[in-house]
């Protein structure tokens, strides 16, 4: 009886060691199946939303996966529609779809964080980018573009206005992307930084700053509003060129001349660039996508295959220019 005892004691042991080594089998990294073994790296990609920006960004991925030699690449995307909700639905299909790495561009700083934690408690590495969640709950959270420094621009562009014509007074609307998204903020707080606090009011007076949610038709309402409220009202900074062009959609439905004037914003996209052309744009931040996306592609890879990086990782320090109808054809030649 004595010996069945210390038998079944032994047996107990190495049944809970066994589970224990299956366990930490089952949790292992999915790169480690799909990635080594199998010679093929899936990157599972959350968008926030798919506006020409997000989709030119897509593009390229899709474009470096396709080039990649070192494994076949497969992307699969999906589009939040700037619902937080969806993308929590979004995310709990890729996590099915056992990628070995899932990129992340949040709807919400706070909302989608429940998105990424779960994500890392699938044991998928996870990728926060874009306009990125507080905290540091992803693997790595990777910086595009410095958005302060393209608030600076921004707002050094309005200063050159005001030094080269000394009788003008301005009278701005500041329309900020969405307010959730705290990063954006950046752009316009780099604005305040750069020039409002640095010019007098009989210079520069801001007469509102609000949310378009990065859209056309919501920035298009707000220049409505804020024409009737404010007939002096001269220029419009944006954080965007979608919701820039919003405004000067309201301008010419107006029967306003556009280049009568200021607008500055952010992006640098087709549209954008072409509404520089036109002369309606006076200045938007152009984002050479070609250079971050790549950094962000390279360090979606090295997390599929088991490298490690640093909380925070800036990919897109020398990736953005002020675009200007003076610069446009040397930085960006037409097509």
């Amino acid at each position: 009886m004595e010996k069945t005892g210390t038998k079944g004691r032994e047996w107990t042991k190495l049944a809970v060691l066994l589970a224990a080594l299956c366990a930490m089998l089952m949790c292992r990294p999915y790169y480690t199946a799909n990635a080594a073994e199998e010679g093929k790296i899936v990157i599972g990609m959350s968008m926030c939303m798919l506006d020409e920006n997000h989709a030119k960004s897509m593009n390229y991925i899709q474009e470096f996966a396709e080039a990649y030699e070192g494994a076949e690449v497969e992307v699969i995307v999906t589009n939040a529609e700037s619902s937080v909700e969806k993308q929590i639905g979004d995310v709990e299909s890729l996590i099915l779809q056992k990628p070995d790495v899932i990129i992340i561009w949040p709807v919400d700083s706070v909302g989608s964080v429940p998105a990424v934690q779960a994500v890392k408690d699938a044991g998928i590495p996870v990728l926060d980018t874009g306009f990125c969640v507080e905290g540091y709950v992803a693997d790595v959270k990777v910086t595009l573009y410095d958005e302060l420094g393209m608030g600076h621009m921004e707002g050094d562009l309005m200063n050159q206005i005001l030094e080269e014509q000394p009788e003008l007074k301005v009278t701005m609307g500041y329309i900020q992307g969405a307010l959730a998204q705290t990063e954006q903020l950046k752009r316009y707080e780099g604005f305040v930084e750069e020039c409002l606090d640095q010019q007098t009011e009989d210079r520069i007076e801001m007469i509102a700053a609000k949310t378009a949610n990065w859209t056309t038709q919501e920035a298009m309402a707000l220049t409505e509003d804020w024409l009737q409220a404010y007939p002096d009202l001269n220029a419009i900074v944006s954080a965007s060129d979608e919701m820039a062009i919003g405004a000067i959609n309201v301008f010419n439905a107006s029967g306003m001349d556009p280049e009568n004037y200021i607008v500055i914003s952010v992006d640098g996209t087709a549209n954008g660039l072409q509404h520089v052309r036109d002369g309606y744009i006076d200045g938007t931040v152009y984002m050479d996508m070609s250079k971050s996306v790549n950094g962000l592609f390279d360090v979606a890879i090295g997390l599929a295959t088991g490298e490690t990086y640093e909380e925070e990782v800036n990919v897109g320090a020398s990736a953005v220019t002020m675009i200007t109808k003076e610069n446009i054809d040397e930085v960006i030649p037409a097509e």
